[in-house]
């Protein structure tokens, strides 16, 4: 089971990056993530899903959040987007149970060491670029205390 997302870059180029759902559960048991509760309004803006896939609201645990600096918001989930959808249709005040990776471990969690360059490689780009024009715009964007790397 994975979960892929299509990253689109300036001039239409894009790339994918793939993540191994449960190499991320394991890793988050590895790692003794802890569990917290964000607003599931929150997440929903983000959910990569239409609607509720029944088969995907059985599956037990917390959502998985992968912590991503190069992307705004800074987040993606991984695991759990359908989960979101529902309980966000059910109560869209409620707090969820997430995981949250932070990037080493997403990095981790990616199915092959192809995505773990393609990512990286962005990053590099994504900070010489910020290094470039420093002086001419502001490049620094606030990011949510529970979203910053621990």
């Amino acid at each position: 089971i994975g979960f892929d997302l299509k990253v689109h870059l300036p001039g239409g180029a894009q790339y994918y990056l793939v993540w191994d759902v449960e190499k991320a559960q394991k890793l988050v048991a590895t790692n003794r993530i802890a569990e917290e509760y964000l607003p599931v309004d929150h997440l929903y803006e983000i959910a990569r899903a239409d609607e509720p896939n029944p088969d995907d609201l059985a599956i037990p645990g917390p959502i998985l959040v992968a912590y991503t600096p190069i992307f705004r918001p800074p987040i993606i989930i991984i695991d759990g987007n359908h989960r979101v959808i529902a309980a966000y249709q059910e109560n869209a005040t409620q707090n969820v149970p997430v995981c949250i990776l932070p990037e080493d471990v997403m990095l981790q969690a990616m199915a092959a060491e192809a995505f773990r360059t393609f990512y990286l490689w962005h990053k590099s780009i994504q900070q010489w670029l910020e290094l470039e024009t420093r002086d001419t715009e502001p490049q620094d964007v606030p990011i949510p205390k529970r979203f910053q790397y621990r």
